[in-house]
């Protein structure tokens, strides 16, 4: 089946532009595989339009069509994104039974939208005349580029109408960008390349990492992550919650197989080998650190137990040089209102930290942190997971026990913060 519009045909396509085109045999689309390895499959297919210079022997990329030619020129641009759209729509479609529930990731320059393109319906017409659905087609739409945000909205809403999935890429960690996004609040977003590549050694990439994955997922949005071209920089974005993959890592030296291969397949299997293998061990290491600070902190406990409030409060800080690892010790009564003041060990907390971190005060409402809301569900103890500690500018883990108040009333809660580095 070949392009049914004469604005898309080869022949066409030269009349608009002053480079050669090739002919039809030489246009085609190669696919790249999005891939999910936590379900071990290629859930997905990426079409790449190239064409190959018969002269030269190599495929060309699409812009090295627009060389001699005006970046602005959107009908040139629409042709051949349209081209290359039913390229890879003809060879999805025969390629239904390889796959489970495959998805088409077709790209949308945003360029190319004007208002006219937005309500033609023509990409319905061509998933529909290769009885494709909707809902297996996934339109990536570039945040890279320049774009008519009115035009790009309404685009979205009507293709979102017509059952269409919704992704956006070269989404980066600029919070201006990111509220853009997710107002749009598209079903799927791609990072940008620039947060992925090295994402294993440059740290500041892994804080905009994590920040954009969490952002997302809290709104229900999946990640993808592409260009990731070795195995570290794939298990960091895995482990850091990317829900899909793609890059060179998973294509390089695949034969001639487009899409599933046993090399393929084995990267996955032991990329998700070492994934486990790291996630068991952290999981390890947070059960020991949690187990230490819980032995630390009974053993507090066991000191400070049946002794008045008072009593309590002056024996603080005479603790510090028994616990070397402890931060802070603090009384909550309740209602989870700080009922003492909060000594802590003058050792663990830099003199460049202590205009910034600053110990909470008597009177402190604790009622919405962690500890308070689980000892709140009637757990007589609990330990946090590890966090940066607003009283020392420390990574600490809580440890929180309810105390029997001997005299009567309320009781009472004994805190206890615990440095992770040294505990």
């Amino acid at each position: 089946m070949t392009p049914t519009l004469a604005l898309e045909k080869p022949e066409a396509l030269a009349a608009l532009h002053p480079r050669p085109i090739p002919e039809e045999k030489n246009l085609t689309s190669l696919f790249q595989p999005v891939l999910s390895v936590k379900k071990m499959r290629v859930v997905g297919l990426e079409p790449v339009g190239r064409a190959l210079d018969p002269s030269h022997r190599r495929f060309l990329e699409p812009r090295d069509f627009f060389r001699d030619r005006d970046c602005g020129d959107s009908t040139f641009k629409l042709a051949l994104e349209r081209f290359f759209h039913q390229k890879g729509l003809e060879l999805f479609s025969g390629l239904q039974s390889q796959m489970y529930d495959p998805l088409l990731f077709l790209n949308i320059d945003p360029s190319t939208l004007d208002e006219k393109v937005v309500g033609s319906g023509y990409l319905l017409r061509q998933v529909a005349e290769l009885s494709l659905a909707p809902r297996q087609i996934v339109l990536q739409i570039s945040l890279g580029r320049d774009w008519n945000r009115p035009l790009v909205g309404k685009f979205i809403r009507l293709q979102r109408q017509d059952g269409f999935i919704i992704a956006l890429k070269d989404v980066d960690a600029g919070r201006g960008r990111l509220d853009a996004v997710f107002r749009i609040h598209p079903d799927i977003l791609k990072v940008t390349d620039r947060l992925t590549r090295g994402l294993a050694r440059i740290t500041e990439r892994q804080d905009d990492f994590r920040g954009v994955v969490k952002q997302a997922h809290s709104l229900g949005v999946s990640v993808m992550a592409g260009a990731l071209e070795g195995e570290e920089d794939a298990l960091k974005a895995l482990e850091y919650g990317a829900d899909l993959l793609q890059g060179g890592y998973f294509t390089r030296n695949y034969g001639d197989n487009a899409v599933l291969t046993l090399g393929r397949k084995a990267r996955m299997m032991f990329l998700a080998s070492r994934y486990h293998r790291r996630m068991a061990r952290r999981i390890q290491m947070d059960r020991d650190l949690k187990g230490r600070c819980q032995a630390a902190g009974d053993s507090l406990f066991h000191l400070f137990r049946d002794k008045p409030a008072e009593l309590l409060e002056k024996g603080l800080s005479s603790q510090f040089p028994l616990y070397p690892a402890l931060e802070c010790l603090y009384l909550l009564d309740d209602k989870g209102v700080q009922a003492s003041e909060t000594p802590c060990n003058e050792a663990n907390i830099p003199e460049r930290k202590r205009f910034l971190y600053r110990p909470a005060p008597r009177g402190t409402d604790h009622a919405l942190r962690e500890y308070y809301y689980a000892l709140s569900t009637g757990l007589g103890r609990h330990v946090t997971d590890p966090y940066l500690s607003l009283n020392s500018g420390n990574l600490c883990v809580t440890y929180a026990r309810i105390m029997e108040n001997p005299m009567g009333g309320g009781d009472y809660i004994l805190c206890s913060d615990w440095n992770c580095s040294k505990i």
